[in-house]
């Protein structure tokens, strides 16, 4: 009986012996995205309570049991990862960012920062992902579609053409119904810039917001109703907050590139009749009924059409399209017949159904961005330099616009801290379309001059 029980004591020591042996894993732990090291990462024992962290450097020392068979780490905001162990004595881990839910910040005016969930008003919040997604050459076009209740309305759809924004539509008598734009806190004006007069003659320069470059921009949040009240009397109309781009990312120095290109085509052209050409009061009945025995001069003479030289002949000065029927065998006297002995000869009076539709040309556009960003402990800081052209569908349109933006915020103690913004801008162009019905917008006289024959 003494032996068997030495023999169960001597077992239950080698038994206790064996459980009791263990071994040290050491090894680091780092962020997959950029090679960081992640301190304070939690490294266990699956199915123990065995556990450590990480320290500062991202470094981890662990005595696992004999038997132990997979190791667990984890860290907030990145994704678990289980490791066997088998017969390793170092295991180094690369954690990757793991998508979660949080709650939605948007700035709600003079720089503050407020829970969307919190807010008793109706705020939205479009992101630069949004903005510069489809290539759009500015902030307006942008925005067109994208925020509930706002309205984007581009004169003329010409280059540099200045827009109109309404939330809500119109909230008084007034003309003027565009809200406030305030670009990092200051105010600027979207009011349409024109020369001359609106009607007649005049020459759209573009808004302030077609200035600020959209790849500069990081967010912009649309106040309406009372919320935009903390901005006062001048927020009537409603608040467009534009927070621009900062240094803040990825510890560091990062220089980045954006570039776009897009071509431009006309969609839709109204419908024009091609059956009648320039003149007034003209008709078929005249040379039908007088068998065509009368000259050319005669029939222009009395169907209202002859060209001399815009001014002197008979209608060559009327834009209707009210003279005699097109395809029918005629020939008049056009801007465009040669002229033999000081007279205009008759050439053949036909339509021309693509003459407005070939005016047109394809616009090209091209917007390019270079920006350098750098963050470190106490401050971070962005530059950049954009350069957009862009070519219009009206021949011989243009537009150029160089722009630079810097931003960066300095901590230099727990009660000082620096923060500064500057945009510079600079647009030119070799011609731009004119507005209203003066004779330097072609639009105009492709609307109302004959199809017959454009000049």
């Amino acid at each position: 009986m003494k032996k068997i029980l030495l023999l169960i004591a001597i077992y239950a020591i080698g038994l206790n012996l064996g459980w009791a042996q263990t071994r040290e894993i050491t090894g680091k732990v780092v962020s997959m995205d950029d090679g960081t090291t992640v301190p304070g990462a939690s490294v266990s024992v699956k199915g123990t309570t065995l556990g450590t962290i990480t320290d500062l450097d991202g470094m981890y020392r662990l005595k696992v049991p004999q038997e132990a068979k997979t190791l667990v780490f984890t860290f907030v905001g990145m994704k678990t990862q289980e490791v066997a162990i088998n017969n390793q004595s170092v295991i180094n881990i690369k954690l990757s960012p793991d998508n979660i839910a949080v709650d939605e910040v948007v700035v709600t005016g003079l720089g503050i920062s407020r829970e969307k969930k919190s807010l008793a008003y109706a705020v939205q919040d479009v992101k630069s992902e949004e903005i510069t997604k489809a290539g759009q050459m500015n902030l307006t076009s942008s925005l067109s579609g994208k925020v509930a209740g706002v309205q984007v309305n581009q004169f003329g759809g010409a280059v540099g053409a200045s827009s109109r924004i309404s939330i809500r539509g119109n909230s008084s008598l007034s003309s003027d119904q565009q809200p406030l734009i305030v670009v990092d806190g200051v105010p600027i004006s979207n009011s349409s810039n024109r020369s001359g007069d609106n009607t007649y003659n005049g020459v759209d320069y573009g808004s302030g917001l077609n200035d600020i470059n959209p790849e500069d921009i990081e967010s912009v949040t649309v106040l309406k109703g009372g919320s935009a009240a903390i901005y006062g009397m001048l927020a009537g109309k409603g608040v467009i907050l534009i927070t621009t781009k900062s240094g803040k990312g990825k510890e560091g120095v990062t220089v980045s590139y954006d570039g776009d290109i897009t071509i431009d085509r006309i969609s839709t052209l109204p419908k024009l009749q091609n059956s009648y050409g320039q003149g007034y009061g003209g008709d078929e009945y005249h040379w039908k009924t007088d068998g065509g025995s009368l000259s050319y001069q005669d029939f222009a003479k009395e169907s209202g059409f002859s060209w001399v030289d815009g001014t002197n002949g008979v209608n060559d000065f009327y834009d209707e399209s009210w003279g005699p029927r097109l395809d029918a065998g005629l020939k008049l006297p056009q801007y465009d017949s040669p002229v033999v002995n000081g007279v205009r000869q008759a050439t053949d009076w036909i339509s021309r159904p693509n003459n407005v539709k070939d005016f047109f040309q394809t616009g090209y556009s091209q917007n390019h961005t270079i920006s350098v960003q750098s963050q470190s402990a106490k401050s971070n800081t962005r530059a950049s330099l954009s350069y957009r052209n862009q070519t219009g569908t009206v021949p011989n349109t243009d537009q150029r616009r160089y722009s630079g933006q810097f931003n960066t915020d300095m901590k230099l103690n727990d009660y000082v801290s620096i923060n500064m913004s500057a945009n510079y801008t600079r647009t030119e162009s070799d011609n731009l379309l004119g507005q209203g019905y003066g004779s330097n917008n072609p639009i105009n006289s492709l609307m109302i001059w004959s199809v017959a024959k454009l000049t």
